[in-house]
């Protein structure tokens, strides 16, 4: 075993999946998962969180691996992200005798039939899969065998009544399971730590793990107060750049948008990508995204959180983004590595607009964020 509990043959399966060494927030973290702890993750994006958490719950489950059941549950809140996950941790995962799978409402009825019939040892989904799952007469005895919990994103469901039914859920998972189940949080944006460590494992004690190192950021505010201006501006930014996201409020903002700059030139490589597209679309642009095949991505909260989109190196946010903590999230997406800086701009549309953006781009720059009140006796649910 190495200083975070790891074996050697371990070691060198990550070596050769290319994690020579860990990260600050890895060497921080590991060490507590191994030890059993609930664990609270707080780090910048690109740092490692993911890996932080999965690396170390691979290597144990990898010890229950002829076990008949789910072994550990990854829930994130979107389904990019789902996807996301999958396809960097899958190889690491075959490499140690792991199954890994995502389910999730675009999950293909084969696919979700094969996962009742060979439960996959680890399970990427969403809160509301996991409700369905639950109650599902297929599948619910294939979580009997849970062990492991990971939330990424916590902090989207730290605030609202979604949350309030994943905890509540994780609740009813443990009861099913007959003991307690080890859980982790991810997030790179939380100003309460100690309530949301508190949500994470119902009051259980929690070891909040949080890195030193902060994100750079490079914002620019950007006025454009009629259309023509701003089809010049965002063509010549397009042009400026590898890899773009523009991301925007709405999916009607973002479909008008990508019309518009269309018409305004159409030999601008540019598609739109939100929740109400075809899986078949939306994938399809994903992977087009992060190969470099696709310069230039409008699209709405549906690719803000968590994934990695490759060579993109600079995002614009066209209107306000309204909430500090949505506008760090998503200029995050590009320089998705270490010791990067993420770049890019807020395009303001009219002068409300302009000071609101200007007040977001200084708050983010200092990583104020907005006071969230905490959630408490949501009976509704």
């Amino acid at each position: 075993m190495d200083e975070y509990g790891l074996s050697e043959e371990y070691r060198k399966i990550l070596r050769d999946e290319g994690y020579e060494e860990f990260t600050e927030i890895q060497k921080l973290a590991i060490p507590y998962i191994i030890d059993g702890y609930h664990t609270l993750i707080i780090a910048p994006t690109g740092s490692g969180k993911t890996e932080a958490a999965l690396i170390p719950v691979m290597y144990m489950a990898s010890k229950y691996r002829d076990m008949r059941g789910v072994l550990a549950l990854y829930i994130t809140p979107l389904r990019a992200l789902n996807r996301d996950i999958f396809r960097r941790m899958k190889t690491l995962a075959e490499k140690i005798g792991l199954n890994l799978d995502v389910r999730h409402s675009d999950t293909p009825a084969e696919i979700r039939l094969k996962q009742v019939l060979e439960p996959p040892h680890i399970l990427i989904t969403t809160p509301e899969t996991l409700q369905v799952l639950l109650v599902h007469r297929g599948f619910r005895s294939h979580l009997n065998s849970v062990k492991w919990v990971i939330i990424d994103e916590i902090h989207e469901f730290a605030y609202d009544k979604r949350g309030v039914q994943l905890f509540l859920s994780l609740e009813r998972l443990k009861r099913i399971a007959g003991r307690s189940i080890q859980r982790i949080g991810l997030s790179a944006t939380i100003h309460n730590p100690g309530y949301v460590a508190k949500l994470l494992s119902n009051g259980e004690e929690v070891k909040i793990v949080e890195s030193r190192s902060s994100r750079g950021y490079s914002i620019q505010v950007l006025y454009s107060g009629n259309w023509e201006d701003t089809g010049r501006l965002l063509s010549k930014l397009i042009g400026e750049h590898k890899s773009i996201l523009i991301f925007t409020n709405t999916r009607q903002q973002a479909e008008t948008l990508c019309f518009k700059l269309r018409l305004f030139d159409p030999s601008l490589p540019v598609e739109v990508h939100h929740s109400s597209l075809s899986r078949d679309l939306r994938e399809k642009f994903e992977e087009g995204l992060k190969t470099g095949v696709l310069k230039t991505l409008i699209c709405t909260s549906s690719l803000e959180l968590g994934i990695d989109v490759g060579s993109v190196d600079y995002v614009i946010h066209y209107g306000s983004p309204r909430q500090t903590i949505k506008f760090i999230h998503r200029i995050g997406r590009s320089g998705h590595r270490i010791g990067v800086e993420s770049r890019g701009a807020i395009v303001a549309y009219n002068l409300d607009d302009l000071i609101e953006s200007c007040v977001i781009a200084r708050r983010a720059s200092s990583a104020t964020y907005e006071y969230e009140p905490e959630l408490y006796g949501a009976l509704d649910v």
